[in-house]
């Protein structure tokens, strides 16, 4: 019997996983994040399967950085970069964030900048 349930959380797991990738390749962070929180929460599914929680952290990051959840995203990609260290996607997105954040910061100085002229 304990197989079966192992072998029913492995799948139940899959499919998570595979909702959230639908999402991402849907451009719908939310749903990403939806599906992926719900994998990493659910004390009846732990992700034993290190790859599986690899994938379903970096899938979490870049829903995060879309919708511009620095912080969020940046705790993703550390759990994911301490699982695997040489992670492409993870550095890739790293990348993506940093840059994201020199953005968002020079459209903040500037709307700052601007607020304060006006006045």
């Amino acid at each position: 019997m304990r197989q079966l349930l192992d072998s029913h959380g492995e799948k139940v797991n899959s499919v998570r996983s595979n909702l959230a990738l639908c999402f991402q390749k849907l451009g719908q962070p939310e749903g990403t994040i939806y599906h992926c929180e719900q994998l990493l929460s659910d004390k009846k599914c732990l992700i034993d399967d290190e790859k599986l929680k690899v994938k379903v952290l970096y899938r979490r990051a870049w829903a995060f950085c879309e919708i511009n959840e620095f912080e969020k995203c940046k705790r993703d990609i550390s759990s994911v970069l301490k699982l695997d260290k040489g992670n492409c996607d993870a550095l890739k997105l790293k990348g993506v964030l940093e840059s994201k954040i020199k953005d968002n910061n020079r459209d903040m100085s500037t709307k700052l900048r601007g607020l304060f002229r006006s006045s």
